[in-house]
């Protein structure tokens, strides 16, 4: 492994991004809005760096990006829709908390600031991701969230909660556990009313209506339940759909941010197995089988499938029949080098985060490494060349350039990294 970590080149790109803001342009939980997965991505990157040279030279604007993203009204809404930047933002905490002389350069304010999003995050993520709970939404009550979903959805938010318990138990991932379990148990209703005491003090609306949100009213009248009674005891729920068109009353069901009194638990694993946890995600990733330079699916469902997905120039990825393409080249009817750029990129910031916080070391395991190493490899073949890609009924093509939130500077930084910091 490579001593250094950025290039020049890409640590000067990544100075000239913008400070991470969580602000919305429309909806109630929009938080991929003003390219926040770059710019929380960015953030990331910036405290590897210093962690890596530990010269001091970057505190000052760390510091300004976590102070830009716990600003009234410019924090996250901590809703479990559209949340690909939760993952290296809290990463980014974490990082930041284990890192002596990054963490104490911090006034008391932001550091409280921090711990709170934590807090929240923990509260967030048992509620979307754990065992005990089941839901097609979000606690905003919007639709178009499902723990089972492609990895787009897991790594995103899984990672997360992972992230706090390594926070919360200052490296000790038992002791962080046993924290965050204790979080989780004790939120009730003289907790949920501090906590909403907190984010109006703070000037963080977004999560206040989130957290906040009312109970929706189905077409024939009926009504679920509001967004502070489900988090706290579970239950079914009405919620909208992802359009906002429309209510639906089949949102799954739980128990609720405390999981009934139990501890957290993902595909069984407790927090404190948290390496477990990483390569369930990581596996499901690189879950498509042999590689494949093209994707068919019955689109008009005549008992046929098309081709739907192809290499631009036609050729052959080199890994062709090596096992570990990534899942989201063969979902059902999706075969998409978007999808599969930002599940790139989120691996990449897991493996990365989970190794420098000591609770996984990817590389390790030599049998995952190689099936890892073959789905990025035939992803970025695919990207580099250009791929005609299909995902929810519709083509697109997707190249080098892609990035659906202008995240050019942080894919091809990460991609540098896979390259030459991680191989």
């Amino acid at each position: 492994m490579s001593t250094t970590f950025l290039s020049k080149e890409h640590l000067d790109k990544l100075l000239g991004m913008e400070l991470l803001t969580y602000r919305a342009d429309a909806k109630r939980a929009n938080d991929n809005a003003n390219n926040s997965f770059g710019r929380a991505t960015t953030l990331f990157l910036l405290i590897m760096e210093e962690r890596t040279k530990g010269d001091g030279a970057l505190v000052d604007k760390i510091a300004e990006h976590f102070r830009s993203a716990t600003a009234p009204e410019q924090a996250p809404s901590f809703d479990a829709i559209c949340l690909w930047n939760y993952c290296p933002y809290s990463a980014s905490i974490a990082l930041a908390k284990a890192t002596p002389h990054l963490w104490n350069a911090f006034d008391e304010e932001l550091r409280a600031r921090l711990t709170f999003t934590m807090e929240m995050y923990a509260y967030l993520e048992s509620f979307a991701t754990s065992d005990y709970n089941s839901y097609s939404t979000g606690p905003g009550l919007t639709g178009n969230y499902h723990k089972g979903w492609n990895p787009n959805y897991r790594l995103a938010n899984v990672p997360v909660i992972l992230f706090a318990t390594h926070f919360f138990g200052d490296g000790d991932m038992k002791i962080g556990a046993a924290r965050v379990n204790e979080l989780l148990h004790g939120y009730n209703e003289e907790k949920y009313d501090e906590m909403v005491g907190r984010l109006k003090a703070y000037g963080w609306d977004r999560a206040l209506n989130v957290w906040c949100a009312p109970a929706m009213q189905h077409e024939d009248g009926t009504y679920g339940t509001d967004a502070k009674t489900v988090t706290l005891y579970g239950g079914e729920t009405y919620a909208l759909d992802y359009t906002h068109s429309y209510v639906k009353k089949e949102v799954g069901t739980g128990l609720g941010v405390t999981n009934g009194g139990n501890d957290y638990l993902y595909h069984e694993h407790p927090l404190y197995e948290a390496g477990a946890i990483v390569e369930d995600l990581l596996r499901f990733n690189y879950s498509g089988g042999a590689v494949k330079s093209d994707h068919h699916y019955d689109v008009d469902r005549d008992g046929e499938a098309e081709l739907v997905a192809w290499i631009l120039d036609h050729s052959t990825s080199p890994y062709q029949g090596q096992m570990g393409m990534m899942k989201e080249f063969a979902s059902g009817n999706r075969s998409s080098t978007g999808y599969c750029s930002h599940d790139f990129q989120l691996t990449t910031i897991l493996i990365l985060a989970s190794g420098a916080l000591g609770f996984y070391q990817a590389k390790e395991n030599e049998e995952l490494w190689n099936i890892i190493t073959v789905g990025n490899g035939d992803f970025l073949y695919k990207n580099e060349i250009g791929y005609q890609g299909f995902a929810t009924g519709s083509y697109g093509t997707s190249t080098k350039t892609h990035s659906e939130e202008n995240e050019g500077t942080v894919y091809f930084a990460l991609k540098y990294l896979w390259k030459n910091f991680l191989n």
